[in-house]
């Protein structure tokens, strides 16, 4: 765009984040812009920088050569990493991704990039957990044991924490969870994630 204050153009080289609902990788209908989220670059000249997307999911690094408010200023690699939030995964697989900068006098900012960057999936991790209420077992149960067992048929002792509480990755099915007491009873629960 022109800035009619000072006279010039400025532009943006943006990376577009996005809520991936059906965890798919793709912008589908059911995905949302994503605001918030933290992605730093390393420039060739310069120290690292970061930056959040806005309320649109769009990260803007503004360009312009030479200008030292600018983040992408002068030719050379610029690679971004992707920041998801503590207990969010990429599910668009590529949190590091990195474009080529060249000066050229034909572009109204002085740089042009080789491509722009692709835009970013990001979703919770999928998980499953709970509390075992342990002060209302029998003494003689209090050694308890918990199993999952996912969609695969896979089967998995969970650790239980001394609070009773107990956390484990999932991915999308039906999972079924077992306790067995110190007495040899059980209890069982399917659910779905």
């Amino acid at each position: 765009y022109i800035d009619k204050r000072r006279g010039y153009y400025e532009m943006n080289m943006s990376c577009f984040a996005f809520r991936d609902v059906n965890r798919n990788g793709l912008f589908d209908m059911e995905d949302s812009p994503y605001a918030g989220l933290e992605i730093a670059m390393d420039r060739p000249k310069g120290k690292r920088v970061t930056a959040h997307s806005n309320l649109n999911g769009f990260t803007n690094f503004k360009m312009r050569l030479g200008d030292r408010k600018s983040k992408i200023n002068s030719p050379g690699n610029y690679e971004i990493t992707v920041e998801p939030p503590q207990d969010w995964i990429i599910t668009t697989n590529n949190s590091v991704q990195t474009i080529k900068v060249e000066e050229q006098a034909e572009s109204p900012v002085g740089l042009v990039a080789n491509r722009t960057f692709s835009h970013v999936g990001i979703a919770p991790e999928l998980t499953i957990s709970g509390k075992i209420a342990l002060e209302s077992l029998a003494p003689k149960d209090s050694i308890a044991s918990l199993f999952a067992t996912n969609p695969d048929g896979g089967t998995e002792k969970i650790r239980i924490m001394d609070t009773g509480e107990f956390k484990i990755e999932a991915f999308s099915g039906v999972w079924k969870l077992e306790l067995i007491t110190g007495e040899g009873r059980t209890a069982s629960r399917e659910l779905t994630v």
